[in-house]
């Protein structure tokens, strides 16, 4: 029988090797931590702190400019509690320092973020960076059975730039994935990438958190059967998925629902085991939490351990967790369980009474409100000012749209605020960002 993945396999392997990006070795490295206890991955954590500052500090302007303000050097670093003294690196610190930054002892090749928080960030990596980043993820993928090069459905959208399309196609091409025809997922495209599904028979469904849902709420509209596929795996990344989504997607494809959470910046931070647990991937990053005084939560602080080209060292996220506990898990992987992530900190509402409330309870109002409503599509809420909430709904059935309305109207004065104006407007369907996300909240006063 032809092993399509063997082919595909083959290609990647002859591609990085074209790339200088050693994504096979690096997996292997990867591999072999995880039979290593927390004290060894934790011993070899500081090694590559202290090995990453040194590079930084005599090959970039700016963090050599950084040790000079701060009256250090790389000699001083000698623990993770005198690292943590380090400065905190933020997105406007590095579009203001770019150039600086670089170490141009390296070979780099140019990254740009998807801009979801409304700011895209051009940066650089290098080629080891990059390559463990990849390993990572596979690491993570073979926690759930999938292997490199496995059959893999991928709803992420299609670039609209001619040179990065083709890219795109080249890329899927080689690591053996199928991707929709665009993000806004019509009856037509979904139909479409449901019977690409029936005709390849994918291992694993990966993408963002709601183009996932989507797609799963099609199938389930339309009665299709999904057992022929026999996914092992569902993969979101870059957006959060609420409980309720989670819900509806286990139901549809009778298969685990895992976490990736990461960033371009920053490579795979943490990846969800077979018992369900975020584990930070220590081997690869530091992390920090640091409370967040606005929200009552804990900044995510990342240092990419294996970026040498661009140093990541220190950059706050932007994301928040619950707690800065850590756990451990029954899997017994040596890298430790991290808390709930709940989202960015521009997704705090601010109530006309001067409460801060995380957009996250809008998660639970959309679930109760899925209850009783199923015609129910999409829900934004955007706060335009303090005193005011716009709530933009997408229905399959407009005639309840007033009952809808009232509906949210209730359970935001209970929930959020009494005192709160709601604008309601309804739409077909709502626009995704240019990176192809549906955010359920912005604050234009954050």
């Amino acid at each position: 029988m032809f092993d399509n993945a063997y082919v595909k396999k083959r290609l990647l392997k002859y591609s990085e090797r074209l790339r200088k990006e050693p994504v096979f070795s690096k997996i292997l490295e990867l591999e072999k931590n995880q039979f290593s206890s927390p004290e060894e991955i934790n011993r070899k954590q500081l090694i590559k702190i202290k090995n990453l500052l040194s590079f930084a500090y005599s090959n970039s302007v700016f963090y050599k400019n950084v040790f000079k303000q701060y009256g250090l050097t790389p000699d001083d670093i000698n623990t993770i509690k005198d690292f943590e003294a380090f400065p905190v690196l933020t997105k406007d610190i590095i579009k203001e320092n770019i150039e600086s930054i670089i170490c141009k002892r390296v070979k780099n090749f140019p990254v740009k973020t998807s801009g979801s928080t409304g700011r895209p960030l051009n940066f650089f990596k290098d080629r080891i960076a990059s390559a463990y980043s990849y390993a990572a993820m596979y690491r993570g993928h073979r926690w759930h059975g999938v292997d490199i090069c496995d059959k893999e459905a991928y709803l992420w959208g299609i670039p609209l730039n001619k040179n990065e399309f083709y890219t795109a196609k080249i890329k899927d091409f080689i690591l053996n994935r199928f991707r929709e025809k665009k993000f806004n997922l019509t009856d037509d495209v979904n139909y479409h990438f449901y019977n690409k599904m029936i005709k390849t028979k994918p291992k694993i469904l990966s993408g963002y958190a709601t183009l996932i849902y989507e797609f799963a709420q099609f199938v389930k509209s339309k009665n299709l059967n999904m057992e022929p596929i026999k996914l092992k795996m569902v993969k979101y990344t870059a957006e959060m998925m609420h409980d309720f989504q989670k819900e509806v997607i286990k139901s549809v494809f009778s298969c685990p629902v895992i976490s990736e959470y990461g960033s371009a910046e920053t490579g795979i931070v943490a990846f969800e085991c077979s018992k369900g647990s975020n584990h930070l991937l220590t081997d690869c990053v530091h992390h920090e939490f640091k409370k967040d005084e606005d929200s009552g939560f804990y900044k995510i602080i990342i240092t990419n351990l294996n970026s040498y080209g661009f140093p990541i060292i220190k950059y706050d996220t932007g994301d928040l967790v619950k707690s800065d506990k850590l756990s451990a898990c029954s899997c017994d992987l040596p890298f430790p369980v991290m808390d709930t992530i709940i989202g960015r900190r521009n997704d705090i509402i601010i109530t006309p009474e001067g409460k801060r409330i995380h957009s996250n309870i809008f998660s639970y109002i959309i679930k109760d409100l899925l209850k009783k409503h199923k015609m129910l599509n999409q829900v934004r809420f955007i706060q335009t000012e303090v005193k005011e909430l716009k709530v933009l709904i997408s229905l399959s059935d407009n005639t309840k749209y007033e009952k809808v309305c009232a509906e949210i109207k209730k359970h935001t004065r209970e929930r959020i605020s009494r005192t709160i104006n709601l604008v309601f407007e309804y739409q077909e369907k709502l626009d995704r960002d240019e990176s192809g996300k549906l955010r359920y909240f912005y604050s234009m006063i954050n």
